[in-house]
């Protein structure tokens, strides 16, 4: 038991940078663990967690001996941490929590309804089954989970900021009487080495809550790909930079927070400022496209290809001469759609003048080109397929049915 307690008491101070003291006990033949914020004056709140033959997780909150400032604060709520609150209140029981909360022993308040004299308080938790899905999962992960829950529901109503870096013997966390204060007063402080916008737990819950774990940019999901290795992983990235948000910013869910994957939030902070979400997705997109480069030529085709090697002559003013990298196919065929060949081209893709195309390249749109393109493929692997319907990317105009087109491969791929 000795082990559960230092993993939960490890992932807590993990996850609101702050100490706790976990304790274990028996009662009625069934293990709990009681958690609190470390302060000697006990003037915080306890949180008594336990599983209940083995089909429930149940977690009681009540305030520590001493917890009148901490009462103070809760009935002086600003009204954006009473919404806050109910919004994490609300998040709970989506996901099937049971909750009875009571203020002075009555359940009858709101946002709106606020009791303005807490004396006393008291929380139970309830969660039925204890996962909600066929997904395994151990003691330690469904305890730490509903204990971030429980805790979270409780910060909502507090006022958590960070204070510069400095040590005390301990590196880890700020000397006791900060921790004893904190969540009092507008300012009250712990340490932490990286901002709380950042780590805000609340937020990011009600962040996923809302928008799931699916990358908002490129809809990977860590838990598809990966397994139960993956489950409930992501990151949570903000629209406006942290360092752009002010001392007393409040967060909105819907507009500043947003998952993504590992991936997509390095790219999205490339820049200063960062991309915003829709941008990056905008520039995937647009990389995904794969141009095909469709050649109508009027004589034996197969003697283009033969070799496996062309360079294709590109006037100053083709649109595609400065996106060579995107050319992932062409196309070489008559304009009555006989003889068609269809070939990905390989990654090296070189722009050159005509004296310096190689002479094993067969060369053509030759008459007045700037420059030329040279391409390798394997003359092998045609990849036409008689479904493929070229007809209609054909000009109307007759004389310019000889000209380059570039398309993207899905329009080729249109059925006839």
């Amino acid at each position: 038991m000795s082990n559960l307690c230092d993993k939960l008491r490890s992932y807590t101070e993990e996850v609101f940078s702050m100490p706790f003291e976990i304790s274990t006990f028996s009662e009625a033949g069934e293990t709990c663990y009681t958690c609190a914020p470390k302060n000697e004056d006990q003037s915080f709140f306890e949180v008594k967690i336990y599983i209940h033959n083995r089909i429930r997780i149940i977690s009681e909150v009540s305030p520590q001996k001493h917890a009148r400032p901490l009462l103070e604060t809760y009935s002086k709520a600003s009204v954006e941490k009473r919404f806050l609150f109910f919004d994490y209140f609300n998040m709970l029981e989506e996901l099937g929590a049971k909750i009875k909360f009571l203020v002075n022993g009555s359940a009858k308040f709101s946002a709106e309804n606020w009791p303005t004299d807490w004396r006393m308080f008291s929380c139970r938790i309830t969660k039925i089954p204890l996962t909600d899905d066929n997904d395994w999962a151990d003691e330690f992960d469904i305890l730490s989970n509903w204990l971030k829950h429980t805790i979270n529901l409780f910060f909502t109503l507090l006022t958590i900021k960070d204070v510069d870096p400095y040590t005390d013997g301990d590196a880890s966390f700020c000397v006791r009487e900060s921790v004893g204060t904190m969540g009092y007063l507008e300012g009250n402080l712990t340490k932490v080495t990286v901002n709380k916008y950042e780590r805000n737990p609340i937020n990011r819950e009600l962040c996923l809550s809302k928008k799931g774990y699916c990358c908002c940019v490129c809809g990977f999901n860590f838990r598809e790909h990966y397994g139960l290795i993956g489950k409930k992983f992501i990151e949570v990235h903000h629209v406006i930079p942290v360092s752009q948000l002010g001392a007393n910013y409040i967060i909105n869910i819907d507009d500043d927070l947003v998952p993504v994957c590992s991936n997509c939030h390095s790219m999205l902070h490339r820049t200063d400022p960062p991309l915003l979400p829709e941008k990056l997705k905008s520039i995937i997109e647009e990389s995904k496209k794969s141009i095909l480069m469709g050649m109508v030529y009027s004589g034996n085709v197969e003697s283009v290809i033969s070799c496996g090697k062309i360079a294709v002559g590109l006037k100053h003013d083709e649109e595609l001469a400065q996106q060579v990298s995107k050319i992932k196919y062409i196309l070489l065929h008559n304009w009555q759609n006989t003889n068609a060949f269809l070939y990905r081209v390989g990654v090296n893709k070189t722009l050159v003048s005509e004296n310096d195309v190689p002479a094993q390249y067969h060369k053509i749109y030759k008459s007045g080109a700037a420059k030329f393109i040279l391409l390798d493929f394997d003359k092998d692997a045609n990849l036409f397929s008689p479904d493929y319907d070229i007809l209609h990317l054909q000009p109307k105009d007759r004389h310019k049915r000889y000209s380059l087109d570039f398309i993207s491969i899905d329009d080729l791929k249109r059925s006839i």
